[in-house]
């Protein structure tokens, strides 16, 4: 029962069955995420392997997303693992070579040039997580991805959190990519084709 997504949770009432300690309720918001973002990727895409791909990056997103939330950490295996993974699309044509280079780059410099201005770098996993991002989803996708990224980010930072300098940004691209799923389920997600 511990490993069945949702309703594991819902049995334990939220504890861990062995030592009792309450489990973060971020761990069932990702949980009901991903298998809405599924079933909604299943219905438009089919069994295919652009819907393998792309549920591959959610379920890479969430599990950053939930480790940055945690530790203002994410881990380099995870990022690693994403990019390691986008590799078997180039060869079945669901991501274009030049297409995904592009996206990396298109993430990469729109996280590190404000930056160069204003000399406040945001995080290296979020800079890294965000060019895996451009892999999966090319330029106009990360792109997307990002403004929504960052206008959520900055909305409930300034509404919820307030007087808090860090703050985990993975949550913020997961909701990016999300929404960019949802709201552009066309040829952008089709990464060039």
């Amino acid at each position: 029962m511990d490993l069945i997504p949702v309703l594991g949770f819902l049995i334990a009432r939220g504890r861990c069955r062995y030592c009792g300690v309450k489990i973060s309720p971020a761990y069932l918001s990702m949980e009901i995420t991903l298998a809405v973002m599924s079933i909604m990727l299943l219905l438009l895409l089919g069994p295919t392997t652009q819907y393998l791909m792309l549920m591959i990056l959610l379920t890479g997103l969430a599990v950053a997303a939930v480790s940055d939330l945690g530790t203002l950490i994410i881990p380099d295996k995870i990022v690693i693992v994403l990019a390691f993974m986008a590799a078997p699309f180039y060869l079945t044509g669901d991501i274009k070579l030049w297409y995904s280079i592009t996206g990396a780059v298109t993430g990469f410099g729109a996280m590190i040039l404000p930056g160069l201005v204003t000399k406040q770098f945001p995080g290296g996993g979020d800079i890294k997580l965000i060019g895996v991002i451009g892999l999966y989803l090319g330029p106009y996708g990360v792109a997307f991805a990002l403004l929504i990224s960052v206008f959520t980010g900055l909305l409930i930072q300034k509404l919820v959190v307030k007087d808090k300098e860090q703050f985990p940004f993975a949550p913020y691209l997961f909701a990016g990519v999300v929404g960019t799923l949802m709201a552009l389920p066309g040829q952008i997600m089709l990464l060039g084709g």
